[in-house]
């Protein structure tokens, strides 16, 4: 029996932890998503912006191929 101690992520990521995912801080993540080149998101309400690891993903194997 192996131990993970490191707890599985959730469907919908924080700014925090999706920046932690891209090994970027969570300012530029901000920026990105504010500009327009960050990965997909999703906006719940107002005030809440959440990722999904699968849009993470995506985003992470296209970033330097511009």
């Amino acid at each position: 029996m192996t131990q993970d101690h490191e707890q599985p992520l959730p469907k919908l990521l924080t700014q925090n932890q999706a920046a932690k995912f891209l090994g970027i801080s969570h300012r530029t993540l901000e920026n990105y998503r504010l500009t327009g080149a960050g990965p997909k998101y999703v906006r719940i309400g107002k005030r809440l912006v959440r990722y999904r690891k699968s849009d993470l993903l995506e985003f992470a194997g296209l970033v330097g191929e511009v």
